[in-house]
């Protein structure tokens, strides 16, 4: 008992005390790390041990001078009376990327004095989580930086949270295969390799037939059924390239890299099929979906944008069902 209130007489308290800011922890922190008493710091460093978050010291050669907690990342050599104390980040980590981050970024806080607040990916030990880091110069009387104190939030929970609501913002809700705003992604990466004559790209588009006349005859929920038919067919044929539905029976492929040179083939293969399905008597009307097809490859002598390589497949996809709808008749 005694030993604890040496600690709060000279400032213990307002280390533990809440509110338990970011800002707030760092100043209490920063105070009571220059007491001089070394029984009064350990004291410190223990009740430090029960906040959430993890806090550590570092010199200003980026040393450790301690840390409430050990992740399971560091390598201790299975010495159980390790300590963290005295090394640096690439002595220790076994993430050898995030060590070299850690220890530019600590020397741009002493070389400048300014904090850092920034999130990393660990993937160690088959356990992949992200990280918060936040960083803050510590000075001495005189302003001179000394060191950086910090925190370490997990933030895994949010980070995987924000990922999946990334990527069902993404995804079509009906097919399952990615919609018109990650085409627009595409669209921006591809017009970027345009610009810097690296672009090398080809698109499909494909278009379902009849759809008004499956929805007016049979309903909407059977026009579904066929816009999902056609669309699993879609990925079956172009199954190693991306498929977007970018309207309510219109999808596109994005066909980059070798599947530019396969392209014939699988269009052939495409229309084959269209024609399998349509005279296929066993399954139900809306069943026998068919499709009009078109392709178009970027050419720079050409071409200045996706756009205008998009409006080629397009032309191209409409020739098509224009030459179907004459067969038909």
């Amino acid at each position: 008992m005694e030993i604890v209130n040496g600690c709060i007489e000279r400032g213990a308290s307002e280390v533990i005390a809440p509110p338990l800011s970011e800002t707030i922890v760092f100043k209490r922190i920063e105070n009571a790390i220059r007491l001089k008493e070394s029984r009064t710091f350990y004291e410190i460093e223990k009740m430090l041990k029960e906040l959430p978050s993890n806090i550590y010291l570092k010199d200003n050669k980026g040393r450790y001078i301690f840390a409430t907690h050990y992740w399971h990342h560091l390598d201790n050599g299975g010495d159980p009376d390790w300590t963290i104390r005295g090394k640096t980040d690439f002595e220790i980590r076994k993430d050898k990327e995030n060590a070299i981050k850690a220890m530019e970024s600590d020397r741009e806080i002493i070389s400048t004095g300014v904090g850092k607040n920034y999130i990393i990916e660990v993937n160690e030990d088959d356990i992949r989580e992200y990280l918060q880091i936040i960083k803050e110069p510590v000075r001495d009387e005189k302003g001179k930086v000394i060191g950086i104190i910090a925190l370490i939030n997990d933030v895994t929970e949010r980070e995987m949270l924000c990922m999946k609501l990334e990527e069902s913002a993404h995804i079509d809700e009906l097919t399952g295969v990615r919609n018109k705003n990650c085409y627009t992604v595409e669209v921006e990466r591809l017009n970027k390799e345009i610009d810097d004559n690296k672009a090398n790209f080809g698109i499909v588009m494909i278009d379902l037939n009849n759809l008004k006349i499956i929805n007016d005859t049979y309903g909407h929920e059977l026009g579904n059924v066929a816009i999902v038919k056609l669309c699993r067919h879609i990925c079956f044929i172009f199954k190693n390239f991306p498929v977007f539905r970018i309207g309510g029976d219109e999808f596109v492929v994005l066909l980059e890299g070798k599947g530019l040179d396969n392209v014939g083939k699988l269009l052939d293969r495409f229309r084959r099929s269209m024609v399998n399905f349509e005279n296929d008597m066993k399954v139900k009307p809306w069943e026998r979906v068919t499709a009009a097809i078109g392709m178009a490859i970027y050419d720079k002598c050409r071409d200045n944008s996706v756009t205008d390589v998009f409006n080629r497949a397009d032309m191209d996809m409409y020739e098509c069902k224009r030459r179907m709808h004459g067969e038909s008749n």
